[in-house]
Formats: structure tokens, sequence, C-alpha cells
């Protein structure tokens, strides 16, 4: 038996000889990971804050918790693309992607429990009604 030869593919090694392009995935990953953490704020003010929560309903025009869900799903979604992001450009400038992940987390877990309150007190609504 032979040894095998080992096959070096071009692009794959031109990808970390370009920091520049890592750096600028990661800083896109990381706008995506703060307008993630922006949605999740919002979502939260409008959950516990009257006055927000009827700008929020007003601004789209449903009610408030048809609102709300639309925004938790939109950040949940904007959190898993920054955090792809970040991750294909973590090499460049570890701080940065660490705070990405950071931004992350906290949007993710916040859409989250905002969502199971609310399908939850729907829940708890249609049993009681």
């Amino acid at each position: 038996m032979g040894k095998r030869a080992t096959k070096t593919y071009a692009h794959s090694s031109e990808v970390y000889k370009q920091p520049t392009a890592r750096k600028a995935v990661l800083i896109v990953g990381f706008v995506v990971s703060l307008v993630a953490l922006a949605f999740a704020l919002v979502v939260l003010l409008s959950f516990f804050l009257s006055g927000v929560g009827a700008g929020v309903a007003e601004l789209f025009g449903k009610p408030l918790l048809e609102a709300e869900k639309l925004l938790c799903w939109i950040g949940i979604g904007a959190s898993i693309v920054g955090t792809i992001l970040s991750v294909a450009g973590a090499n460049a400038v570890k701080p940065i992607a660490h705070l990405s992940f950071l931004c992350t987390v906290l949007s993710f877990f916040s859409c989250i429990a905002i969502l199971v309150f609310s399908y939850l007190g729907m829940f708890v609504a249609n049993i009681i009604a």
C-alpha cells in the first residue's frame, strides 16, 4: 500500500491570507448582532412599558402581541446570522468577536423568553375565557 497524496486546495489557504476580508465579515456580523440586540431591547421595552408598546403597535398597525412576536422572530433570525458571520471572521479581531457573541446571546435568549411568555399568556387567556 502506498502513501495517499495530500491535496491542498488553493481557495482554502487563500482565505486565511486575507485578513481584511475576515475583518469585513466580522464587522458585518457585529453590526447584525447589534441590530438583533436593538430588536430585543425594543421588544423588552414594549413588553414592560405600555407607552413603548402602544408606539410599536401603532407603528406596525397590528395588535401588540403580534408586533412583539414579529420583532422577536426578526431578532432571533438576526442573532443567528450575526453569530454565523462573526464565527466566519472571528480570528481577525477577537475582542469584537467576543462582544458580538455577547450581543447575540443576550438578544437570542431575551427574544426566546418574550416569545415563551407571549405564547403562554395567550394560552392562559384562552383557557380563562
